[in-house]
């Protein structure tokens, strides 16, 4: 990512974390600039042969977010994840390598069972888009090393 995309990236990114904070809502328009920028980008830097790649990486990573959040949601008949928050996903996705989204969606559960117990006296829905942010954050920062440490430590946990 080049300089000016990092600075949409970010102040996109700090909007829809303030608007699901406060409203619990994540307006499409942010995400929806947020995929338009991303695109444009990768097509001005690289060409349209790499869009296919960039969205099939995005797609690996949310279609199963929203496989198991169906599945999970018929069976306890609650609302467990919005639909903004599924485009939030999809959105990060084409930011971050497959690996780095299959290693937040890993943070994310565990980031958002911590907000969740935090939050479960004074709400009834958790902002989910803080908890996605910041697993994504962090798995894009800290992915060559989780998975070095999974190559040579990791298996020995299965």
């Amino acid at each position: 990512m080049r300089i000016p995309e990092i600075l949409l990236f970010s102040l996109l990114l700090a909007a829809i974390v303030v608007s699901d904070l406060r409203r619990l809502r994540i307006p499409n328009g942010l995400i929806l600039s947020g995929i338009f920028i991303r695109l444009l980008s990768v097509t001005l830097a690289e060409g349209f042969s790499s869009l296919p790649a960039l969205l099939f990486h995005s797609l690996f990573v949310a279609v199963p977010v929203a496989a198991i959040t169906l599945l999970t949601e018929a069976f306890t008949k609650k609302k467990i994840l919005g639909d903004s928050d599924l485009k939030l996903v999809f959105f990060l996705g084409l930011y971050a390598p497959w690996q780095a989204g299959v290693l937040a969606v890993i943070a994310a559960l565990g980031f958002g069972s911590v907000a969740a117990l935090l939050c479960r006296h004074r709400r009834k829905r958790v902002p989910l888009a803080p908890v996605i942010s910041a697993a994504f954050l962090v798995a894009i920062k800290y992915q060559s090393y989780i998975l070095e440490w999974w190559e040579r430590d990791g298996s020995k946990f299965l």
